[in-house]
């Protein structure tokens, strides 16, 4: 696996694990909220979340935000917005190898690659 697909992959696994974090601390009250600036935002969501069987749909809503927000991340860095338009930013590993100007897109296709994304 090339450094790109690695970035890709570690990103994927951020996506998951926050996902995860956020929906347990909410649905499975699994978490202390130690974690959090916002620990009575939590618990009041729990409130209201406990015994909803929203669980699912929460999940899907946080996934598909956090992949917006990664795709929105990965588009800057490709030049794909404003910023591209006055300067260039260059991603690449230690050995200089550059990541390739389309990884908004890479990421998406890893996705689906993996199963991720449907």
């Amino acid at each position: 696996m090339n450094t790109e697909t690695e970035f890709l992959e570690e990103l994927a696994c951020h996506h998951n694990y926050w996902v995860n974090v956020v929906v347990n601390a909410l649905i499975n009250h699994a978490d202390d909220l130690v974690w959090t600036d916002s620990p009575d935002s939590f618990e009041r969501l729990r409130q209201l979340l406990t015994h909803s069987g929203l669980g699912e749909d929460l999940r899907q809503v946080l996934s598909e935000s956090m992949r917006g927000l990664i795709h929105s991340i990965l588009l800057t860095l490709d030049g794909g917005t404003a910023l591209g338009e006055r300067t260039k930013l260059i991603l690449s590993d230690s050995g200089g190898n550059e990541f390739s100007k389309d990884l908004h897109n890479h990421f998406v296709a890893r996705q689906l690659d993996t199963g991720r994304l449907e």
